[in-house]
């Protein structure tokens, strides 16, 4: 936790930034509840928004 804690201080990325990144990835791709998890996924593309989400300004640094 004190790693996270360090980068989101050097990012500048609040608790409640990761708390809503997080709601919407699980929304999108799932939690992790069953503790069943993907070993590999194979992408022909990058959506719009994908695109967008790796575009943003805190991703960058």
């Amino acid at each position: 936790m004190e790693v996270i804690t360090a980068i989101m201080k050097f990012k500048n990325i609040s608790t409640v930034d990761v708390e809503r990144a997080r709601e919407i990835k699980n929304e999108k791709k799932g939690k992790f509840d069953n503790r069943i998890y993907l070993l590999d996924v194979e992408q022909d593309f990058v959506d719009e928004r994908e695109e967008k989400e790796m575009q943003k300004e805190w991703r960058k640094n």
